[in-house]
């Protein structure tokens, strides 16, 4: 997790510097935003996996609530503070400020303590691999889930956010 909240803090910080010099290109958006995607790729089911290693069992099902709950507001209010702060400033700043959250992000995961324990033996990641996806394969409805915002994402979300502030400053006027 810190190790992808860094990768993230990199990409982003890159963004900004690329943007803020005047040197960005669309190829070095795309690639960096491809970096950062992935890198949180890795961070967010990590972070699901660990939540029940911070709390006690029996808050589980409330931390589980109000860790949807903080999702959810955060993806309304998340965009639009974005927006709100990169018409008053350079978008470019408005991403370097975007990198050092996840400065803040890595700093708090390294000092988040859990009841983690190492396992007494290897068990192997095949295994692993074969017994999640017997898990995840056998739920109908995770995996059409997965599959459904997979295809929105590579469709719709990604062309908008790569391809939108192109259309905007070429066909609109600007942002």
């Amino acid at each position: 997790m810190i190790s992808a909240d860094l990768v993230r803090l990199v990409s982003q910080g890159s963004m900004a510097v690329l943007l803020i010099s005047g040197v960005a290109q669309v190829w070095h958006l795309v690639i960096l935003q491809i970096v950062s995607g992935a890198a949180s790729a890795c961070y967010i089911p990590a972070v699901t996996g660990i939540q029940a290693e911070t709390v006690p069992g029996e808050r589980l099902r409330d931390a589980n609530a109000m860790r949807g709950m903080v999702i959810a507001v955060t993806g309304v209010l998340g965009p639009a503070l974005g927006g709100t702060l990169a018409t008053l400033i350079d978008p470019a700043y408005v991403l370097g400020l975007d990198a050092f959250t996840f400065a803040a992000s890595a700093l708090l995961v390294w000092r988040m303590r859990t009841g983690w324990k190492p396992a007494v033996g290897r068990r192997g990641v095949q295994r692993d691999l074969r017994e999640g996806w017997t898990h995840f394969s056998s739920r109908r409805w995770l995996w059409t889930v997965t599959a459904q915002s997979a295809v929105v994402r590579a469709f719709a979300i990604a062309p908008i956010a790569v391809l939108g502030p192109v259309i905007a400053e070429k066909f609109l006027d600007g942002p």
